[in-house]
């Protein structure tokens, strides 16, 4: 959305939203964008809009890694001379997204890491205390592995199991399984001083979700989110 929003404002090109989810194509259709309703991993749709010779680019921008890498894929396995900018979530799939032969990558975690980074050392540095992490996701992985390499103590809190694992397998000690449904590590929780929590869950959602637990389990330290959304 801000990158059709910045594209329409300069004028040059017209952006064109391929999009499947119906409440996201009414939205983007009210704010005057075209919109072609669809899988954009459909190789037909892909060589058809190729037919009107008019693309300057194509923008993969999916919040998973596997599609964004399956469009690429598929994109120039119809018209291998096509022009593909995607979005990488985890950095440590930059070799797979390289070997698509993808034009350019961004990578937006990258910025937040760098800021998030400094503002965690600096909360250690005033307070000694480790940092939690409500989700090891996306959002969260590459940060938590950069605390570790400065000797931070990192705890994990995770709903998913194969995240909790994921975690463990990485190296993490301090991991936590949490049933969502039961709130036994809030009385935990509302005994901990100085300690700042990261809420980087998937969803934001659930980002507010935890934030809202932690302060009626009695919680008063900082909480800190990680969202996908400029909402």
């Amino acid at each position: 959305m801000t990158i059709a929003n910045k594209l329409r404002a300069g004028g040059q090109y017209e952006p064109v939203i391929i999009e499947n989810d119906e409440e996201k194509v009414a939205f983007a259709r009210e704010e005057g964008y075209k919109v072609i309703r669809a899988d954009g991993s459909n190789a037909k749709l892909v060589a058809d809009i190729y037919k009107a010779d008019n693309i300057a680019a194509m923008l993969t921008l999916k919040s998973s890694d596997i599609d964004n890498i399956y469009f690429i894929l598929n994109a120039k396995s119809v018209h291998s001379d096509a022009v593909i900018y995607a979005r990488m979530n985890q950095h440590n799939l930059r070799r797979q997204y390289l070997a698509t032969g993808v034009n350019g990558v961004l990578e937006p975690y990258d910025v937040v890491d760098s800021k998030a980074l400094a503002y965690l050392q600096r909360h250690h540095e005033e307070n000694k205390k480790g940092i939690i992490f409500f989700g090891y996701t996306h959002k969260s992985k590459h940060l938590c592995q950069m605390l570790r390499k400065e000797d931070i103590e990192v705890t994990i809190y995770e709903t998913e199991s194969e995240r909790y694992e994921g975690a463990k397998r990485d190296g993490f000690v301090n991991v936590v399984q949490v049933d969502e449904e039961q709130h036994e590590y809030l009385e935990h929780m509302k005994l901990l001083k100085g300690y700042i929590v990261v809420c980087a869950m998937t969803e934001d959602a659930l980002n507010v979700y935890y934030t809202i637990s932690l302060r009626s389990g009695g919680f008063e330290e900082e909480i800190v989110a990680l969202s996908d959304s400029k909402d």
